[in-house]
């Protein structure tokens, strides 16, 4: 599934799509990537530390008190167990693992005074304060563990049995509080390196390769003039709409940033080229439109 699960990425949503997916899919893996709709924070901020409650120290699960990004993992991981991060780690043992109160370790703590050192500075009386939250701050350990959850794409899976691995990138994660930066999604530089990484440990039985993401990994060309005619004026709510629904608005705007759309798209073109046995296969969604490229 190529993203916008939800329509505003609110635990009431995320509650609906689950309810939709495990009984309108019973026994099946689904394998989901974020979309710009289910991040965006325009919809509303997330929730944040301050929130957290004592009584919430031993609840991790909460998604009402859980940015989105986490919601998105919490449910990707019971709709699929096994999916694994870039770096082997199950979603279901990274969800079990969210700090409680009673799970906070002295590496944790001592993540913390660091992050207090570097945005204080040594000898600063916030840092002290800083220092003294540490010591019992479980919801501070709780989302520092949430927000690293950006930094665990591109999800994983191989299916060694049928020569099958999936990928599934993250291409919305930095440009989430307006509509007009989530129009054009970002795929980082990270999670391309990692990609290529992936690929290439990959055995040769492994040779059909999906990759999914929310964003068009193709800028899709047009040479169509901007849609507007003083006509419009009289008009605007209509022309806007018929703005968002033209071939302008999809090619210009709904897309991945060009710069690392295209490195992503050699990283698969050379690895395509060194192994002309396999095949790639790119879902996206975004565009709420069923268009078919090829790469190459």
């Amino acid at each position: 599934m190529s993203g916008d699960l939800t329509d505003s990425g609110s635990p009431s949503a995320w509650k609906i799509t689950s309810s939709i997916l495990t009984k309108g899919l019973p026994r099946t893996r689904v394998i989901a990537t974020p979309g710009n709709h289910d991040l965006n924070e325009f919809f509303g901020l997330d929730p944040t530390q301050q929130q957290l409650r004592e009584k919430d120290d031993e609840i991790t699960t909460d998604i009402e008190k859980m940015p989105r990004l986490s919601c998105f993992i919490v449910y990707q991981s019971l709709l699929f167990p096994s999916l694994q991060t870039y770096n082997n780690i199950s979603l279901s043992k990274l969800v079990a693992e969210i700090p409680k109160k009673s799970t906070i370790t002295p590496e944790e703590e001592q993540k913390c005074f660091k992050q207090c050192k570097d945005l204080w500075g040594p000898g600063m009386h916030e840092t002290q304060q800083c220092f003294a939250s540490c010591r019992q701050n479980w919801q501070f350990a709780r989302f520092d563990y949430l927000y690293s959850f950006r930094d665990m794409f591109p999800l994983v899976y191989v299916d060694y049995d049928r020569g099958i691995a999936f990928l599934s990138f993250a291409s919305t994660l930095y440009h989430s509080d307006t509509v007009g930066d989530n129009a054009i999604g970002e795929i980082s530089e990270e999670q391309i390196v990692r990609a290529r990484k992936l690929l290439n440990g990959l055995p040769p039985s492994v040779n059909n390769w999906v990759f999914t993401m929310h964003h068009p990994l193709i800028r899709q060309h047009s040479d169509l003039a901007f849609p507007f005619h003083l006509s419009d004026l009289r008009h605007p709510i209509a022309w806007a709409d018929r703005l968002y629904e033209s071939d302008w608005f999809l090619a210009i705007f709904l897309r991945n940033d060009p710069n690392e759309s295209r490195k992503l798209s050699d990283v698969i073109s050379k690895q395509l080229d060194d192994r002309p046995e396999a095949k790639a296969f790119v879902f996206y969604g975004h565009r709420h439109r069923r268009p078919l490229s090829r790469i190459g």
